[in-house]
C-alpha cells in the first residue's frame, strides 16, 4: 500500500497513527521523506512516498516514482489537505499515473482545518456542526472533480503534537476502509507474499 500526496499534506502523520507510534519524520517546515520508507505490516508493506510539489527537479522526480511505484501497490492512499483548493498537479496525476491501476483512495487530512476551525473540539478531538457540513461538501466536491466513488474518499485528524500518536479523528474509518479493499491473500497470515 502506498501513501501518495503532496509535501506537508500529512503522509507521514498518517502513516504514525497507523502505527499508533513514529514510524516516519515529520516537520512543519521542511519536506522530511526523501525516498520510499518501506514499513513491513504482516504480509504487507505500507509505503511512505516522498511529496511531490516541494521543487520543479523534486516533483519531476517523485512523479516518475510515483508512476513507477504505483504499478506493484495493491492500494494506494492519496493524501490530501481537507482545506487545499488547489486540484490540479493531483488531478494530473490520478488520471494519468494512478487511476488506471490498483484502487485509490483519497484522505483528506487535517479536517480540524477546515472553516470554520474555530470551532474544532480540541477537547473531543471532533468538528462542529458547521464544519461537519463542509467536510461533507468538500466530500463531494472531491468526489466530481476526481470523478471517484465517495466511498474511496476519507477524512481524518491526526494530532502531531501530542506525546502519543493516537489522538485521532475518524482514523478508525479510515482502515475498515483499507482493510476492506486489500486482497485477502495479503490478509492471511499463512498466505506467501
Amino acid at each position: 500500500m502506498g501513501v501518495f500526496g503532496k509535501t506537508g499534506a500529512g503522509k507521514s502523520s498518517l502513516c504514525n497513527a497507523v502505527f499508533g507510534k513514529k514510524i516516519s519524520e515529520v516537520s512543519d517546515i521542511k519536506a522530511c521523506t526523501r525516498t520510499l520508507n518501506e514499513i513491513p505490516v504482516g504480509n504487507m508493506t505500507l509505503v511512505d512516498a516522498p511529496g511531490i510539489g516541494e521543487t520543479i527537479e523534486r516533483h519531476i522526480e517523485y512523479r516518475n516514482l510515483y508512476k513507477e511505484f504505483a504499478q506493484q501497490c495493491d492500494l494506494i492512499l492519496w493524501v490530501m489537505k481537507a482545506d487545499d483548493r488547489a486540484y490540479a498537479e493531483a488531478q494530473d496525476i490520478y488520471e494519468n499515473d494512478l487511476k488506471s491501476g490498483c484502487p485509490v483512495f483519497i484522505v483528506l487530512s487535517q479536517v480540524d482545518k477546515i472553516a470554520p476551525h474555530r470551532e474544532w473540539n480540541w477537547d473531543t478531538f471532533e468538528p462542529g456542526p458547521n464544519q461537519i457540513k463542509n467536510i461533507e461538501e468538500k466530500i463531494n466536491e472531491v468526489k466530481d472533480a476526481f470523478r471517484i466513488d465517495p466511498s474511496h474518499i476519507s477524512y481524518v485528524s491526526i494530532d502531531t503534537e501530542a506525546s502519543e500518536t493516537d489522538i485521532n479523528f475518524n482514523l478508525e474509518t479510515l482502515l475498515e476502509r483499507i482493510i476492506s479493499t486489500i486482497p485477502n491473500k495479503k490478509k492471511n497470515p499463512s498466505s506467501e507474499r
